[in-house]
């Protein structure tokens, strides 16, 4: 049984089959930071970053989440479509949206950001809110 499982692995990784965790298939976002005092109450700003190369305009929707509850929408926006003539091998568009938000209370959060056009397309930022100092 040992022996047979072990022929099995061997052939699977000749044939090119890896194990692992698989990554993301976003090929849209570059990068997502969120910004700004991190304690509840107090102004913070998710920074995006994308790379386009669609020919037509690709809608851009910013959520802040807990754990798996979406709280709310924080930010929508548009990429502009780029040259309809552009051919794969040419370097997507650059560019950057923002969506300014408060946290209300302390804990554990996440910004999640996506196309709704394409699942495959998200970037996710994960960070803690601190109590707001007594006075």
């Amino acid at each position: 049984m040992i022996a047979g499982l072990a022929l099995m692995c061997a052939l699977l990784s000749g044939c090119g089959i890896a194990f692992g965790d698989a990554p993301a298939a976003n090929d849209f976002f570059t990068t997502l930071e969120v910004t700004g005092d991190r304690t509840a109450g107090a102004p913070l700003t998710a920074a995006i970053a994308y790379e386009t190369f669609y020919p037509a305009p690709v809608e851009i929707l910013c959520e802040l989440r807990r754990g798996s509850e979406t709280l709310r929408v924080i930010g929508r926006g548009q990429a502009p479509a780029v040259a309809p003539e552009r051919t794969p091998d040419d370097d997507g568009v650059p560019g950057n949206f923002s969506a300014d938000f408060t946290v209300d209370a302390p804990g554990t959060y996440k910004v999640e950001c996506y196309t709704p056009e394409d699942d495959a397309n998200y970037i996710v930022e994960e960070f803690s809110v601190g109590q707001a100092p007594v006075e």
